[in-house]
């Protein structure tokens, strides 16, 4: 396959004798725990941190979002090789006010998704785990940002499932339900499990309604 030209800066033979431009990394702190950060890979360099040159796309491929002078990013079968670090901090964003690490990878359910190897898994749930410790087993984490994108460990605490239903912004304010039944006295419910708030007129007519589907064979 033909590589598009090299950019005039530097001859091919050139960045073929320089040295392997992989990731930079450098140290910082955060909260007595150390933990990498990192400069990209250059443009034309295999983004795995091989070091090996590969050049740019020498035609548009549309159909995978490729266009002409595109850097190309990993040597055949190097895509696996990547550290899964240098993966984690190429999609976050970190310029704004609020101090937010925004995610701008995949997202589902306004939670951002992370592949590390075959798996799926939370994005913010691996910065956790990665820059401050494991989760205790049987928590979940609550956003104190109340951003689903939002990655910074700072803004990330575990919690039992019950406590992050009740920290919600709506947990404990709303006088009534979303079809305007009050949520008061005997109208109001609580789940045993997680504490969250139910409507008792709403739960009835939802029970009703699937006792109906049941008898229909739906």
């Amino acid at each position: 396959m033909r590589f598009a030209p090299v950019p005039a800066l530097e001859s091919a033979a050139e960045l073929k004798k320089s040295p392997p431009r992989s990731a930079n990394y450098r140290g910082h702190g955060h909260e007595g725990n150390s933990f990498m950060s990192l400069d990209r890979v250059e443009p034309g360099f295999c983004e795995c941190g091989c070091g090996a040159y590969i050049g740019f796309w020498d035609r548009n491929i549309p159909s995978r979002g490729i266009k002409r002078g595109d850097p190309r990013r990993f040597v055949h079968n190097h895509h696996g090789r990547r550290d899964p670090a240098q993966q984690f901090w190429s999609k976050i964003d970190k310029e704004n006010e609020s101090g937010c690490w925004i995610w701008t990878g995949a997202r589902s359910h306004g939670y951002g998704d992370f592949s590390v190897g075959r798996r799926v898994i939370r994005a913010h749930r691996f910065s956790y785990e990665m820059l401050v410790g494991p989760i205790p087993e049987g928590l979940e984490i609550d956003h104190l940002c109340k951003r689903r994108e939002c990655v910074n460990p700072d803004h990330l605490e575990p919690v039992t499932s019950r406590e992050n239903n009740l920290r919600r912004d709506y947990a404990g304010t709303e006088t009534h339900c979303p079809h305007g039944h009050l949520l008061a006295g005997y109208n109001l419910m609580f789940n045993k499990r997680t504490g969250a708030r139910i409507c008792r007129t709403c739960h009835v007519e939802a029970n009703r309604r699937y006792r109906a589907r049941k008898r229909a064979g739906l």
